[in-house]
């Protein structure tokens, strides 16, 4: 299944528990095209669970054609002799890079007993178009145990779920609750996951700490899934690694879609506590929208709920594109994160009221009440149409969609190297007179020269970035993103940017503007746009979308940027003088024609994506690529 594989494959899952003394049990599995003549699929060596005599027993079927329907059989012999056939059929996915639409549903926090939730919310599932499902974590209450997950496999408890997973991909990803029993073998065993092998089916290597089941990736169609256990929430640094693997994975696609799949949300529901000010949020928001994410699909939380696209944050505040239209967003301003934890557990109650970055929010005590249900997700090349479908009656409670639009590469405008309408100097309190409005660079210092305790401030401005004529954004355009990148000569501490809110000259000095530049929300904003972190030399690259958007609001209000040091290691930014001036890149969409137009003061990157592998028991059906016999890390 991943980026390049020729053919699909498929593995059929099923566990058994002793007959009682005396008895030799053998399994033989075959397969076949549709109508076509059956050959014997080679069985691995069952997996001994320690736990009740039970083995997990599979087979791998190889070499099949794409989006082409099969038959199976797992025939169940006892002393030569045949007791009983089970048979069902599925269809192979669709190959990466297909445009092909297609369908699958999503959801967490289900199987808990013999939960009649759970059952309804397989039954709607089942009734779907849906290709395959994707389990958001917490699959099997409380601990993942392998007698848990019988509410789940066993047809006596579950036959919605067992009819479902006989012809059917789950693809797993991995919650607390999961992780209860011995670290989630149980999981492991009861499903098969496409391990990342690194120049195989991954571009990259996951560390060797991680246990691979947990965290892969597979593509269906024009669609690219990245799963990573969210478990590491609480641990920087092995999140960090986790989060530079899923990164590399998503830089290698080519898919027109992005997913990303985790059970713990970065924020925005109110049953858990995790915010804009953890480390969490920090390092997945900023990381995966960078990467060119489209979608995060997550449970934990026993609500379902959707955020706006996330940029970041400042001062551990969401910072988030508010637009008025909470229903139809494009793809590209930021990530989406999808909450859909109404699996079959129980629904828990509490208020979206206190985050403003969540788009819709619905839990037992909001005015539209959740119900148990799923995420029913459309793909098509063009869009994601995402439904919360409710168990009961099949009504839909929320809807949203993301949506594609062309993009362009353009090029600002040179003149002797220089970049028309771009407008910068420095502030320099230790020589508070003088202006360097002709200098190659400019200086952001908390303490300058060392230890006068002086400040040097720098002020940056783009002009004419909006209006009808050509070159510039049209001021009903829709902005998809915006990012400033400036040359760093010699790095050092974090630099604030405020929006101006009053004009300035090029030939502005220290003493002209009155002491420098004062965020006090009258000269410049009192919240900083963007916040850089500590600065390195070289390209500095930060997302300004929120200036540009407040600008095109107020294009006459456009003066561009104060830069305000933080701290006393001076920062040294290349200037429009210079050969190399800062840049800002800008894409936007039209109302009319939904086309990313060019800029004459930006450059419009165009992002890549990548593919990968599948699997599923009970009988637990599972598409790969290249896979790991189950329990081995």
């Amino acid at each position: 299944g991943y980026d390049g594989a020729s053919l699909d494959r498929v593995e059929v899952l099923w566990q058994t528990i002793p007959a009682g003394a005396g008895t030799t049990d053998t399994f033989t599995v075959d397969y076949r095209a549709t109508g076509g003549d059956w050959q014997a699929a080679t069985l691995d060596t069952p997996i001994e669970t320690g736990i009740e005599g039970r083995l997990v027993w599979s087979a791998a079927i190889m070499g099949l054609a794409w989006n082409a329907p099969y038959e199976y059989r797992v025939q169940h012999h006892r002393s030569g002799t045949m007791l009983t056939e089970y048979s069902s059929g599925f269809r192979t996915r669709l190959a990466a890079g297909d445009a092909t639409p297609f369908s699958f549903a999503a959801y967490g926090d289900s199987a808990a007993g013999p939960s009649a939730a759970f059952r309804a919310v397989q039954a709607r599932i089942s009734d779907s178009d849906a290709a395959f499902a994707v389990l958001l974590g917490d699959n099997a209450y409380a601990s993942g145990s392998h007698a848990e997950y019988d509410s789940r496999f066993d047809p006596d408890i579950n036959p919605e779920a067992t009819a479902w997973t006989a012809s059917h991909i789950d693809y797993v990803a991995f919650g607390n609750h999961d992780v209860a029993t011995a670290a989630g073998l149980p999981t492991e065993q009861n499903y098969a996951t496409p391990v990342p092998v690194a120049g195989v089916t991954s571009s990259v290597a996951l560390p060797a700490s991680e246990r691979a089941e947990h965290n892969y990736s597979w593509d269906h169609g024009c669609v690219h899934f990245t799963t990573f256990d969210s478990n590491a929430l609480r641990d920087p640094e092995r999140l960090d690694g986790l989060l530079d693997w899923v990164v590399g994975d998503l830089a290698a696609s080519h898919a027109t879609w992005k997913i990303v799949v985790a059970h713990h949300p970065v924020a925005g529901v109110p049953d858990k506590p995790e915010s804009a000010a953890d480390g969490y949020y920090q390092q997945v928001v900023s990381r995966l929208k960078a990467a060119g994410a489209d979608l995060l699909m997550t449970g934990h939380s026993h609500t379902y709920a959707r955020t706006y696209p996330l940029t970041g944050q400042i001062d551990g505040v969401a910072t988030f594109v508010d637009q008025s239209d909470a229903e139809r967003f494009v793809s590209g301003q930021g990530l989406i994160q999808l909450v859909s934890g109404a699996g079959g557990v129980e629904i828990r109650d509490g208020s979206f009221t206190r985050f403003p970055f969540v788009a819709a929010g619905f839990s037992g005590s909001t005015s539209t009440v959740a119900r148990p249900g799923f995420s029913h997700v459309e793909v098509s090349a063009e869009r994601l149409l995402v439904s919360y479908v409710a168990a009961d009656d099949g009504s839909v409670i929320d809807r949203f969609s993301i949506e594609k639009q062309p993009t362009v590469t353009a090029s600002f405008p040179r003149t002797v190297g220089r970049f028309i309408g771009t407008v910068d100097t420095s502030l320099q309190e230790s020589a508070a007179s003088t202006s360097f409005v002709a200098a190659t660079s400019f200086k952001v210092d908390g303490d300058n020269p060392n230890g006068t305790q002086q400040a040097a401030q720098g002020l940056l401005r783009f002009r004419n970035l909006f209006g009808p004529q050509r070159g510039r954004i049209p001021l009903r355009a829709t902005i998809v993103s915006a990012t400033l990148q400036c040359e760093v000569t010699n790095g050092g501490s974090s630099i604030d940017l405020h929006r101006m809110l009053v004009p300035w000259s090029a030939r502005a000095t220290w003493v002209s503007r009155g002491d420098g530049i004062q965020a006090d929300g009258r000269e410049a904003s009192a919240f900083a746009d963007a916040s850089t972190g500590v600065v390195r030399v070289g390209t500095l690259t930060l997302d300004v979308s929120a200036s540009v958007r407040q600008w095109q609001a107020r294009p006459r209000r456009n003066y561009g940027w104060a830069l305000l040091p933080t701290g006393p290691d001076g920062v040294d930014i290349l200037s429009a003088q210079s050969d190399t001036p800062p840049r800002l890149t800008v894409t936007y969409t039209t109302a009319t024609s939904r086309a990313v137009s060019p800029a004459m003061f930006g450059i419009l990157d165009v992002a890549s994506s990548q593919a990968s592998p599948r699997r599923g028991r009970g009988f637990l059906l599972d598409h790969g690529g290249r896979w790991a016999a189950a329990g081995n890390h």
